[in-house]
């Protein structure tokens, strides 16, 4: 959309746009060291005079917050500012152009260190083309200014980190005391594995997991959740927001003597996810954890971490082969006084009438101030991280459209 600073009536100006060429399914998305092409495109319905007509190709990031004393800390890294005359005229010589269309072109490769595009809370990569039209007219200049973003895509190769490639697990138990503090009074123990650390967008995590409730204490549910950690630097300080990407709760209840296993229960990354690091970029970074939170009744109960890498530039494996080892999406229920009796996840046939009503949950993306807490079930928001744009289309806080909630 051209905005035109002019008190002139008569409409000469019809269209002033920029239109990028690129893959239609990728929709303005490059990635570093790609170069962008385009042009300006320039309906008249009159003659005019062009005094220049400017590209602006600008990337930079900036941090800003509120300190305890409300002055503003900020920050700011430019990684692109180019501009250039694309009508070449002769200077102070005024270019006239005929009444009809008139396009020019533009290109511009992308330098190879550039940062992937990000929005967030405390700040945002942000990357753009403006251009500027300057009519010499006899009263005075009249100026015209368009505009339009576009993503960058950086790629991460996590291929290269064998680490990466292999399977995780981890332990843990929170022990209950009697009325001596030496006198153990139960425990929960939690068991947690997972397929590899190392994921792409769009991929699934597939976790395995063991919770045996072996207390006076009942177990109100287990949730595991992929969480995005982002940290924005300023001035020797630094700011966090912690976003639930996406969860899956099981509301399954234990009581004394009751287990649970999980057997690849699968939690999908979202397909547009900013990669872990933002490499290239020194003021905002990003980590990723899987958290897996055993819920017990009057207790912190238990909260588990696994680092999670995120890269780019990979087309996930099929569901069938990730998940040939094992059933996908089957929770296992031990009832008391058992220890191993395999239930088919979709038949409820074989489970007490006390637990039929219980099942698993899935939600997408959540902010939260404190996500050990939050165990409380949430209305699915389906917030998207990094969708393509719809050409000529200008948009705000596209990765956390509720980060100010």
């Amino acid at each position: 959309m051209a905005f035109t600073k002019d008190s002139t009536k008569k409409k000469v100006i019809d269209r002033f746009d920029i239109n990028l060429d690129h893959d239609i399914d990728e929709q303005y998305q490059y990635v570093p060291g790609e170069a962008l092409r385009g042009h300006i495109l320039l309906v008249l319905t009159d003659t005019i005079k062009v005094k220049s007509i400017t590209v602006q190709i600008k990337g930079e990031a900036s941090v800003s917050w509120e300190d305890s004393s409300r002055e503003t800390v900020r920050a700011d890294e430019v990684y692109i500012d180019l501009t250039y005359d694309v009508t070449k005229t002769t200077p102070g010589i005024p270019l006239a152009l005929q009444k009809g269309k008139h396009k020019f072109p533009l290109e511009y490769v992308l330098p190879l260190n550039l940062p992937s595009s990000f929005i967030g809370k405390y700040g945002s990569i942000t990357y753009v083309v403006k251009a500027t039209l300057k009519e010499d007219k006899q009263m005075g200049m009249s100026t015209t200014i368009t505009s339009e973003p576009f993503l960058v895509l950086r790629h991460l190769d996590i291929n290269s980190e064998e680490s990466l490639s292999k399977q995780k697990t981890i332990k843990q138990e929170k022990r209950f005391f009697g009325t001596f503090a030496f006198c153990i009074n139960g425990k929960v123990s939690a068991t947690i594995g997972i397929n590899k650390t190392g994921h792409f967008p769009g991929e699934d995590i597939y976790i395995n997991a063991h919770i045996a409730n072996n207390s006076p204490r009942d177990v109100r549910g287990v949730q595991a959740a992929l969480v995005m950690n982002s940290r924005f630097n300023a001035k020797h300080q630094h700011q966090t927001n912690v976003q639930v990407v996406n969860k899956r709760r099981d509301e399954w209840s234990l009581e004394a003597g009751e287990a649970r296993k999980w057997t690849n229960v699968r939690l999908t990354i979202p397909p547009y996810i900013p990669e872990s690091r933002l490499d290239g970029c020194d003021i905002i970074d990003i980590s990723y954890d899987l958290q897996f939170i055993v819920d017990i009744a009057s207790s912190k109960g238990i909260i588990m971490k696994v680092p999670i890498v995120i890269g780019t530039g990979h087309t996930p494996p099929s569901p069938e082969i990730l998940s040939a080892s094992g059933v996908p999406n089957a929770q296992e229920y031990i009832p008391n006084g058992k220890t191993h009796s395999t239930v088919d996840p979709l038949d409820l046939t074989r489970i007490p009438e006390d637990k039929k009503s219980n099942r698993v949950s899935t939600s997408f993306v959540h902010d939260v101030s404190d996500v050990n807490a939050n165990l409380e079930e949430e209305d699915d928001k389906g917030k998207e991280f990094r969708r393509p744009m719809v050409p000529g289309e200008t948009r705000q806080n596209p990765l956390y459209s509720a980060a100010e909630n």
